[in-house]
Order: C-alpha cells, then sequence, then structure tokens
C-alpha cells in the first residue's frame, strides 16, 4: 500500500480502488498500486492517444456530421480528466 496522504480521509488504495466501475483482479490492484505515478501517466498517456484518434477521425471525416459532434465531444472528454 502506498503511503498514506493526510489530506485524504480514506487510504490511497481504497480511494483508488472505490473509482473502478467493474471488479478489478487484486493481482491487477497489487501492479497498480505498487507504482501508483507511473499508472497515473500511463492512464494519462492512454487518455491522450484517444483523444488524438478521435480528433484524427473527425479530420478524416469531415463531412460526417454525427461522427463529427460525437468524436469532438469525446476527445474534450479524455482531456478534461
Amino acid at each position: 500500500m502506498l503511503p498514506r496522504d493526510p489530506s485524504r480521509s480514506k487510504p490511497i488504495d481504497e480511494v483508488a480502488v472505490s473509482k473502478l466501475r467493474t471488479p478489478s483482479s487484486q493481482q491487477w490492484r497489487d501492479a497498480a498500486l505498487a507504482d501508483f505515478d507511473a499508472f497515473l501517466i500511463d492512464h494519462a498517456a492512454c487518455e491522450r492517444k484517444a483523444s488524438a484518434t478521435a480528433m484524427s477521425l473527425v479530420s478524416h471525416y469531415p463531412d460526417r456530421q454525427i461522427l463529427v459532434r460525437e468524436m469532438t465531444k469525446l476527445a474534450r472528454e479524455e482531456l478534461e480528466h
């Protein structure tokens, strides 16, 4: 377990796991928490890649209004967190 951040009311592993939408294996949880900084950096890189892919679709298919609207929303959402 990572050191407790005094500004948090729960240990960091409980905070991180409580926000997951689906159950995860203990092995995955332990690996993510073993180097939480690396996990967060990797997660941010994945979100930037998702945003870039969405914008790539927008640039390839500018005539598809629904696709452009939805991919623009997705790109923004991925970069906001």
